[in-house]
Protein backbone atom coordinates (compact mmCIF):
# COMPACT_ATOMS: atom_id res chain seq x y z
CA UNK A 1 0.00 0.00 0.00
CA UNK A 2 1.26 3.41 -0.90
CA UNK A 3 2.13 6.18 1.71
CA UNK A 4 0.63 8.80 0.94
CA UNK A 5 0.38 10.99 4.22
CA UNK A 6 3.32 11.99 6.42
CA UNK A 7 1.73 10.34 9.03
CA UNK A 8 1.49 7.16 7.48
CA UNK A 9 5.36 7.29 7.08
CA UNK A 10 5.78 7.87 10.70
CA UNK A 11 4.09 4.75 11.25
CA UNK A 12 5.98 3.03 8.84
CA UNK A 13 9.54 4.08 10.33
CA UNK A 14 8.17 3.16 14.04
CA UNK A 15 6.86 -0.33 12.36
CA UNK A 16 10.69 -0.64 11.17
CA UNK A 17 12.18 0.09 14.19
CA UNK A 18 14.60 2.67 15.44
CA UNK A 19 17.39 3.51 13.56
CA UNK A 20 20.86 5.01 15.24
CA UNK A 21 20.69 8.72 14.75
CA UNK A 22 23.46 11.28 15.17
CA UNK A 23 22.72 14.69 15.81
CA UNK A 24 25.24 17.30 14.74
CA UNK A 25 25.15 20.62 17.17
CA UNK A 26 22.33 19.27 18.86
CA UNK A 27 21.89 22.54 21.41
CA UNK A 28 18.88 24.14 19.28
CA UNK A 29 15.02 23.45 20.75
CA UNK A 30 13.93 22.23 17.44
CA UNK A 31 16.73 19.64 16.66
CA UNK A 32 16.21 18.30 20.81
CA UNK A 33 12.05 18.29 20.25
CA UNK A 34 12.99 15.73 17.21
CA UNK A 35 14.97 13.89 18.65
CA UNK A 36 12.50 13.10 21.73
CA UNK A 37 9.73 12.74 19.78
CA UNK A 38 11.65 10.31 17.43
CA UNK A 39 12.43 8.37 20.11
CA UNK A 40 8.90 8.24 22.07
CA UNK A 41 7.91 6.97 18.56
CA UNK A 42 10.26 3.90 18.15
CA UNK A 43 11.48 5.78 15.29
CA UNK A 44 15.33 5.93 16.48
CA UNK A 45 17.97 6.12 19.01
CA UNK A 46 19.48 9.10 18.69
CA UNK A 47 23.35 10.91 19.69
CA UNK A 48 23.60 14.29 20.86
CA UNK A 49 26.94 15.67 19.89
CA UNK A 50 27.55 19.41 21.36
CA UNK A 51 29.83 21.60 23.58
CA UNK A 52 28.11 20.45 26.85
CA UNK A 53 28.12 23.60 27.88
CA UNK A 54 25.34 24.48 25.38
CA UNK A 55 23.77 21.20 25.26
CA UNK A 56 23.26 20.56 29.41
CA UNK A 57 21.03 24.20 29.12
CA UNK A 58 19.11 22.96 26.15
CA UNK A 59 18.43 20.52 27.30
CA UNK A 60 16.98 21.90 30.58
CA UNK A 61 15.61 24.39 28.61
CA UNK A 62 13.27 21.93 26.79
CA UNK A 63 12.53 19.97 29.83
CA UNK A 64 14.76 17.10 28.25
CA UNK A 65 16.24 14.56 30.55
CA UNK A 66 20.09 14.23 29.27
CA UNK A 67 20.10 10.25 30.28
CA UNK A 68 17.18 9.80 27.66
CA UNK A 69 20.01 9.87 25.25
CA UNK A 70 23.73 9.07 24.48
CA UNK A 71 25.53 12.70 24.38
CA UNK A 72 28.33 13.07 23.29
CA UNK A 73 30.65 16.25 23.55
CA UNK A 74 32.36 18.03 20.72
CA UNK A 75 34.51 21.44 21.27
CA UNK A 76 32.20 23.47 17.93
CA UNK A 77 29.57 22.75 15.49
CA UNK A 78 31.87 21.86 12.74
CA UNK A 79 33.91 19.34 15.29
CA UNK A 80 30.25 18.22 16.14
CA UNK A 81 29.58 17.66 12.58
CA UNK A 82 32.75 15.70 12.33
CA UNK A 83 32.50 13.36 14.82
CA UNK A 84 28.73 12.58 13.62
CA UNK A 85 30.43 11.64 9.93
CA UNK A 86 33.00 9.65 11.74
CA UNK A 87 30.09 7.92 13.03
CA UNK A 88 28.40 7.13 10.07
CA UNK A 89 31.17 6.18 8.45
CA UNK A 90 32.16 3.66 10.75
CA UNK A 91 28.71 2.29 10.80
CA UNK A 92 28.09 3.41 14.86
CA UNK A 93 25.13 5.54 13.38
CA UNK A 94 22.55 4.94 10.26
CA UNK A 95 21.35 8.93 10.21
CA UNK A 96 23.15 11.93 10.19
CA UNK A 97 20.95 15.31 11.21
CA UNK A 98 21.87 18.78 11.00
CA UNK A 99 21.53 20.35 14.17
CA UNK A 100 22.82 23.97 14.36
CA UNK A 101 25.94 23.87 12.39
CA UNK A 102 26.33 25.65 8.84
CA UNK A 103 25.69 23.81 5.74
CA UNK A 104 28.76 24.82 4.42
CA UNK A 105 30.58 23.27 7.40
CA UNK A 106 28.12 19.90 7.77
CA UNK A 107 28.81 19.28 3.63
CA UNK A 108 32.68 19.74 4.59
CA UNK A 109 32.29 16.99 6.96
CA UNK A 110 30.25 14.99 4.77
CA UNK A 111 32.77 15.24 1.35
CA UNK A 112 35.76 15.08 4.15
CA UNK A 113 38.28 12.34 2.58
CA UNK A 114 39.39 10.45 5.57
CA UNK A 115 36.21 11.07 8.27
CA UNK A 116 33.09 11.44 5.78
CA UNK A 117 30.67 9.31 4.51
CA UNK A 118 32.29 9.55 1.15
CA UNK A 119 33.06 6.01 0.05
CA UNK A 120 31.97 6.04 -3.86
CA UNK A 121 28.46 5.76 -3.46
CA UNK A 122 25.75 8.34 -3.90
CA UNK A 123 25.37 10.91 -1.97
CA UNK A 124 22.17 12.58 -1.62
CA UNK A 125 19.65 14.17 0.71
CA UNK A 126 15.54 13.93 0.31
CA UNK A 127 13.10 16.75 1.50
CA UNK A 128 9.47 14.79 2.40
CA UNK A 129 6.39 17.40 2.25
CA UNK A 130 3.08 16.57 3.11
CA UNK A 131 0.82 18.88 1.23
CA UNK A 132 -2.61 18.11 1.88
CA UNK A 133 -4.39 19.68 -1.52
CA UNK A 134 -1.45 17.30 -3.52
CA UNK A 135 -3.13 13.97 -2.34
CA UNK A 136 0.24 12.53 -1.80
CA UNK A 137 3.86 13.02 -0.27
CA UNK A 138 6.15 15.13 -2.26
CA UNK A 139 9.66 14.15 -1.99
CA UNK A 140 12.26 16.42 -3.10
CA UNK A 141 16.10 15.47 -3.93
CA UNK A 142 19.19 17.69 -3.86
CA UNK A 143 17.43 20.35 -3.96
CA UNK A 144 20.20 22.82 -2.81
CA UNK A 145 22.48 21.17 -5.55
CA UNK A 146 22.86 23.05 -9.17
CA UNK A 147 24.73 20.92 -11.92
CA UNK A 148 26.97 22.86 -14.06
CA UNK A 149 28.17 21.18 -17.16
CA UNK A 150 31.78 21.75 -18.11
CA UNK A 151 32.65 25.04 -20.68
CA UNK A 152 29.13 26.34 -19.12
CA UNK A 153 28.83 29.66 -17.43
CA UNK A 154 28.29 30.04 -13.80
Amino acid sequence: MPITTFQELLAEAARVGPRRVAVAAAAVPEALEAAAAVQRAGIARCVLIDAPERLEPALAEVGLDPAAFRVLPATDAPGAARLAMRMAREGEVDVVVKGAVSTAAFLQAALDRDEGVRAGRLLTHVGVYDLPRFGRLLLVSDGGVLVVARGQGG
